[in-house]
C-alpha cells in the first residue's frame, strides 16, 4: 500500500513540511483501514482530513467513495458533487 502514499503525496503537492507528512499519514491510514474492510475508520481519517481545510478535492473524492463503499448512497453522491464544486 505504499504505493498509494505516493500517489496521495503527489496528488497533494507536498514536500516535506510537518503538515504534509501528517496529511499522508493520515491518507495512508484511511487507505490501510480500507484494505482490511474497515470503511468507518477509513472515513473518520478523511473527516479528519477535511477538517483541516486542506487537500480539500482529494478529501470530498475519498469520502465519496468511502460512503459508497458503506451503502451510503446520497451522501455518497453528496460528497462527489462537493469535489466537483471544488475541483
Amino acid at each position: 500500500m505504499r504505493c498509494s502514499w505516493l500517489v496521495v503525496s503527489l496528488a497533494l503537492g507536498l514536500c516535506g513540511d510537518a503538515r504534509a507528512s501528517e496529511l499522508s499519514d493520515l491518507f495512508q491510514q484511511s487507505y490501510d483501514l480500507e484494505t482490511v474492510k474497515n470503511y468507518r475508520a477509513a472515513l473518520a481519517k478523511v473527516d479528519a482530513i477535511a477538517a483541516t481545510g486542506e487537500s480539500a478535492y482529494t478529501a470530498a473524492l475519498r469520502r465519496g467513495w468511502l460512503l459508497y463503499l458503506l451503502g451510503r448512497y446520497t451522501q455518497s453522491a453528496a460528497a462527489y458533487a462537493q469535489a466537483i464544486e471544488l475541483q
